[in-house]
Protein backbone atom coordinates (compact mmCIF):
# COMPACT_ATOMS: atom_id res chain seq x y z
CA UNK A 1 0.00 0.00 0.00
CA UNK A 2 2.77 2.58 0.92
CA UNK A 3 4.78 1.39 -1.75
CA UNK A 4 1.47 2.67 -4.28
CA UNK A 5 1.86 5.71 -2.59
CA UNK A 6 5.58 6.44 -3.12
CA UNK A 7 4.70 5.22 -6.39
CA UNK A 8 1.91 8.32 -7.47
CA UNK A 9 4.15 10.94 -5.61
CA UNK A 10 7.29 10.36 -7.37
CA UNK A 11 5.23 10.62 -10.76
CA UNK A 12 3.36 13.60 -9.71
CA UNK A 13 7.00 15.04 -8.95
CA UNK A 14 8.10 14.14 -12.32
CA UNK A 15 5.38 15.54 -14.09
CA UNK A 16 5.97 19.53 -13.74
CA UNK A 17 9.40 18.76 -12.37
CA UNK A 18 10.61 22.36 -12.93
CA UNK A 19 7.44 24.07 -11.15
CA UNK A 20 7.94 21.33 -8.45
CA UNK A 21 11.03 21.79 -8.09
CA UNK A 22 10.59 25.80 -7.69
CA UNK A 23 8.71 25.45 -5.37
CA UNK A 24 10.53 23.06 -2.79
CA UNK A 25 13.15 25.21 -2.96
CA UNK A 26 11.66 28.35 -2.34
CA UNK A 27 10.19 25.81 0.70
CA UNK A 28 12.92 24.99 2.45
CA UNK A 29 14.36 28.08 1.86
CA UNK A 30 11.83 30.08 3.35
CA UNK A 31 12.40 27.39 6.54
CA UNK A 32 15.63 27.81 6.61
CA UNK A 33 15.45 31.63 6.75
CA UNK A 34 13.02 31.59 9.46
CA UNK A 35 14.65 28.70 11.55
CA UNK A 36 17.98 30.83 11.46
CA UNK A 37 16.51 33.94 12.57
CA UNK A 38 14.55 32.45 15.53
CA UNK A 39 17.74 30.99 16.50
CA UNK A 40 19.33 34.52 16.52
CA UNK A 41 16.39 36.24 18.03
CA UNK A 42 16.37 33.35 20.61
CA UNK A 43 20.20 33.92 20.97
CA UNK A 44 19.87 37.62 20.91
CA UNK A 45 16.92 37.65 24.05
CA UNK A 46 18.47 34.80 26.39
CA UNK A 47 21.50 37.26 27.68
CA UNK A 48 21.67 38.28 31.00
CA UNK A 49 18.84 36.11 32.23
CA UNK A 50 21.00 34.27 34.60
CA UNK A 51 20.89 37.23 37.19
CA UNK A 52 18.22 36.91 39.90
CA UNK A 53 17.67 40.60 39.44
CA UNK A 54 17.87 41.28 36.33
CA UNK A 55 14.62 43.46 35.90
CA UNK A 56 15.93 45.80 38.31
CA UNK A 57 19.16 45.82 36.79
CA UNK A 58 20.24 48.30 33.86
CA UNK A 59 23.03 50.05 32.05
CA UNK A 60 23.33 53.56 30.80
CA UNK A 61 24.23 54.85 27.12
CA UNK A 62 25.31 58.22 26.33
CA UNK A 63 24.20 59.45 22.56
CA UNK A 64 26.17 62.07 21.17
CA UNK A 65 25.69 64.14 17.61
CA UNK A 66 29.04 64.18 16.16
CA UNK A 67 29.99 64.84 12.35
CA UNK A 68 29.86 61.21 11.11
CA UNK A 69 26.42 60.45 12.38
CA UNK A 70 25.13 59.47 15.95
CA UNK A 71 27.26 57.85 17.99
CA UNK A 72 26.08 55.61 21.03
CA UNK A 73 28.61 54.66 23.95
CA UNK A 74 28.53 53.32 27.15
CA UNK A 75 31.44 55.27 28.48
CA UNK A 76 30.26 58.11 31.33
CA UNK A 77 31.99 60.29 33.02
CA UNK A 78 33.65 59.32 36.65
CA UNK A 79 31.29 61.74 38.50
CA UNK A 80 28.48 60.62 36.74
CA UNK A 81 28.06 57.65 39.22
CA UNK A 82 27.45 60.60 42.41
CA UNK A 83 25.55 62.41 40.53
CA UNK A 84 23.07 59.72 39.56
CA UNK A 85 22.57 58.40 42.95
CA UNK A 86 22.09 61.64 44.39
CA UNK A 87 19.28 63.08 41.60
CA UNK A 88 17.71 60.44 40.84
CA UNK A 89 15.15 58.56 42.82
CA UNK A 90 15.07 54.73 43.24
CA UNK A 91 18.66 54.16 42.06
CA UNK A 92 19.73 51.92 44.98
CA UNK A 93 23.31 50.76 44.21
CA UNK A 94 25.40 51.69 41.28
CA UNK A 95 29.01 50.52 39.87
CA UNK A 96 31.10 52.27 37.24
CA UNK A 97 33.47 49.41 35.42
CA UNK A 98 36.14 50.11 33.47
CA UNK A 99 38.93 47.50 31.23
CA UNK A 100 42.05 48.87 30.22
CA UNK A 101 45.81 49.40 31.81
CA UNK A 102 48.80 50.34 31.72
CA UNK A 103 51.05 49.78 28.61
CA UNK A 104 54.68 49.21 30.21
CA UNK A 105 57.74 50.27 27.55
CA UNK A 106 61.12 48.77 28.70
CA UNK A 107 64.56 48.58 26.40
CA UNK A 108 62.44 48.88 22.51
CA UNK A 109 59.88 46.10 24.14
CA UNK A 110 56.29 46.97 24.88
CA UNK A 111 53.88 45.75 27.08
CA UNK A 112 50.18 45.96 27.20
CA UNK A 113 48.71 45.10 30.79
CA UNK A 114 45.33 44.22 30.55
CA UNK A 115 43.13 45.20 33.59
CA UNK A 116 39.69 46.06 35.28
CA UNK A 117 38.40 47.70 38.28
CA UNK A 118 35.04 48.34 39.25
CA UNK A 119 33.39 49.69 42.15
CA UNK A 120 32.58 47.58 45.77
CA UNK A 121 28.83 47.55 45.01
CA UNK A 122 29.64 45.77 41.80
CA UNK A 123 29.56 42.42 44.10
CA UNK A 124 26.68 43.32 45.53
CA UNK A 125 24.81 44.11 42.57
CA UNK A 126 25.88 40.84 40.30
CA UNK A 127 27.00 38.18 42.83
CA UNK A 128 24.77 38.78 46.27
CA UNK A 129 21.78 38.03 46.78
CA UNK A 130 21.37 40.34 49.45
CA UNK A 131 20.43 43.16 46.80
CA UNK A 132 16.70 42.27 46.46
CA UNK A 133 13.86 44.35 44.34
CA UNK A 134 11.59 45.84 46.74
Amino acid sequence: MIRNYIKIALRNLWKDRIFKAINIIGLSTAFGVAFLLSMYAFFELSFDKFHENVGSIYQVYTTSQIPEGIENSDANPIPFADALRDEVRGVEKITRYVTGGPLLTYNDKTLSVGSAWADPEFFDIFFLSSYRRK
